[in-house]
């Protein structure tokens, strides 16, 4: 039987500070490799775009009472003009959201673990995007349409508190999959001739799927991290905000 000693909950800012370091390295290996280039960019037959973005995810109507707040995610997107000079790019989507998690310590036979459960949610979409022929200030903007699948999942890992190395287990409690479709538009800012600033907005709606969500009052005394979150089936509708960069090639 185990013994509560004490419970905690995840830290956000850590994980924003890692998900920051990753797009820093790749943002620079990416530019690294553009640098020094002499081909000029508009004489290439078709180009290429890679976004890479940070994004908050606002989960709303009955998902966002089961998610409530904010969550922390990121994603790329990989776009391919349909010919030369065309304003019709498609491609791939894929992201990440961080939804909730609920962490406790406890002792058994004399040593101390950190139970963790963790609800997340990976998505995938084939999109298209139109960059209309008309600009505002320097701003280009752009729409953007898409359909796919969002997953959401939920584990929990017990780990020696003291060290992970010496014991870890990790468990899933539940994964799903939610056939979706995403809409939106965004403003992309120049700062180079293979480098833009880009700022979207996305509704991205989703039918009904199997997921944890973090409880907003956590029970008393709980004896397992997986007794904060509730699981509830329904629609995985977002609405996602997004800041990145979008590289040329």
């Amino acid at each position: 039987m185990k013994m509560l000693i004490v419970f905690f909950s995840g830290n956000k800012i850590i994980i924003l500070g890692r998900m920051i370091r990753v797009f820093t390295i790749t943002l620079l290996l990416v530019a690294g490799q553009l640098v020094g280039q002499d081909e000029s960019y508009e004489s290439q037959s078709r180009i290429k775009l890679m976004d890479i973005s940070l994004e908050l995810a606002d989960p709303v109507e009955r998902f966002g009472r089961l998610h409530n707040g904010l969550k922390i995610g990121g994603k790329m997107n990989f776009l391919f003009q349909s010919k030369p000079e065309s304003i019709f790019f498609y491609g791939l989507e894929a992201g990440y959201n961080f939804m909730g998690r609920y962490a406790l310590s406890f002792i058994e036979n004399g040593v101390d673990f950190t139970e963790s459960t963790t609800s997340h949610i990976i998505y995938a979409h084939a999109i298209g995007r139109v960059y209309p022929t008309i600009n505002i200030w320097k701003l280009e903007p752009f729409v953007q349409f898409g359909l796919g699948y969002k997953f959401p999942f939920t584990m929990t890992s017990v780990y020696d508190t003291n060290d992970s190395d010496a014991y870890s287990s990790t468990d899933f409690n539940d994964s799903s999959k939610s056939f979706s479709y995403t809409v939106g538009g965004g403003l992309a800012l120049p700062v180079s001739d293979y480098m833009y600033i880009n700022m979207a907005l996305s509704y991205n709606p989703g039918v009904s799927a199997s997921s944890y969500g973090k409880l907003e009052e956590i029970p008393d005394n709980i004896e397992f991290s997986i007794d904060a979150f509730q699981q509830v089936d329904s629609a995985t509708t977002i609405v996602s905000y997004s800041l990145g960069v979008t590289v040329i090639f």
